[in-house]
């Protein structure tokens, strides 16, 4: 039984960075964000982190909202108006801390419960990164070293590490057996 998460978007130095964001895509945009196994956190290694956020932040901002009887939307409402003001309380609280928005970020009002595709950069230590976001919402960090490259949180339910095939890939699973394990990689 799958009861919520916090699953991390792990992207490696190594990773094809297109293929992690077609990966990040899917592992957080699947039902806007909604889904207890969307990745709510991505730690990116340093080195690539501005070519993953500039590929991530365009792909978001290519996500059309609106009603979902509207062909041309991409992404509809949040559950409900709680949720809606706990993804707004997150992004304001990660904001406040030091994160900056890179896409997104503010409800456009009106009626409905809507929030856009949002991606923060240089997110600090904070609420955003150890909370079930459960909306539309990228928190991107950055780590330089492979073995600390994920904080602790609440317990894992879906765990989507993406970096290339080999000893990396295998070593981001390994220390989570009971949980699913997604890697999104390309063949050498």
């Amino acid at each position: 039984m799958e009861l919520g998460g916090n699953a991390p978007f792990i992207v490696f130095d190594d990773a094809d960075i297109d293929a992690a964001v077609d990966g990040a895509m899917l592992a957080k945009m699947r039902n806007g964000g909604e889904a207890c196994t969307a990745a709510n956190r991505f730690h990116v290694a340093n080195s690539v982190r501005e070519e993953f956020t500039e590929k991530l932040v365009k792909r978001m901002s290519e996500v059309t909202l609106g009603n979902g009887l509207d062909e041309s939307a991409t992404l509809g409402p949040l559950i409900n108006n709680k949720q809606l003001q706990k993804v707004t309380e997150l992004v304001s609280d990660a904001v406040s801390r030091g994160a900056t928005v890179a896409v997104g970020g503010v409800a456009p009002g009106g009626p409905g419960n809507f929030y856009p595709a949002t991606v923060l950069a240089d997110v600090p230590a904070d609420a955003i990164l150890k909370e079930e976001v459960f909306g539309p919402v990228a928190p991107i960090t950055g780590f330089d070293s492979r073995r600390r490259r994920a904080s602790p949180t609440t317990p894992n339910t879906g765990w989507p590490p993406t970096c290339t095939p080999g000893r990396w890939t295998v070593r981001c699973a390994s220390p989570r057996p009971s949980n699913p394990g997604w890697s999104a990689s390309t063949a050498a």
